[in-house]
């Protein structure tokens, strides 16, 4: 805890109530991992006009589609920029929840089924890293750190806008 208190008190980092999901993490940054899918029986129940179809999702195989969007907000604008009946712009929506849960599991499967990743997710999830969340700073620093270690660069600008 002496680590965390003073990670906060140096101003790189703040622990709140929080938590954060690593696998929501990975899923969010890492889409292609485990896809946001949707069967095609499921598609055809939402009576979704084709031309709207075919902007959100791509065709995998006969029986299966992938979610276009992967921002929830960014599909809320779209959707609401479309002459849509409420109940099949909330199913969608419905939809797409559903499908990020689903692919969440997946990854959680994966890292289960993965030493090092189970061995990571274990120790976030039982110390105070979970509650963690980084100031610019403490980026900066990191990427430094990082930097220094490994003679590799990083982009912090995706960070830190």
């Amino acid at each position: 805890m002496a680590e965390f208190q003073h990670i906060v008190y140096t101003g790189c980092g703040e622990l709140g109530i929080g938590s954060w999901n690593y696998s929501q993490i990975i899923q969010g940054n890492y889409p292609v991992i485990s896809k946001m899918t949707i069967s095609k029986g499921q598609m055809l129940m939402h009576n979704i006009p084709e031309d709207i179809k075919n902007d959100l999702f791509k065709k995998i195989n006969d029986s299966a589609y992938e979610f276009q969007f992967l921002d929830k907000q960014k599909l809320e604008e779209y959707l609401n920029s479309k002459t849509l009946e409420i109940v099949t712009r909330n199913s969608i929506l419905s939809e797409f929840d559903q499908s990020k849960n689903r692919s969440v599991q997946s990854i959680d499967a994966l890292i289960k089924t993965s030493q090092p990743f189970e061995e990571l997710s274990t120790i976030i999830n039982n110390s105070q890293l979970v509650h963690l969340s980084l100031t610019s700073v403490g980026i900066v620093l990191g990427a430094m750190y990082f930097g220094a270690m490994t003679k590799a660069k990083i982009d912090i600008s995706i960070w830190i806008n």
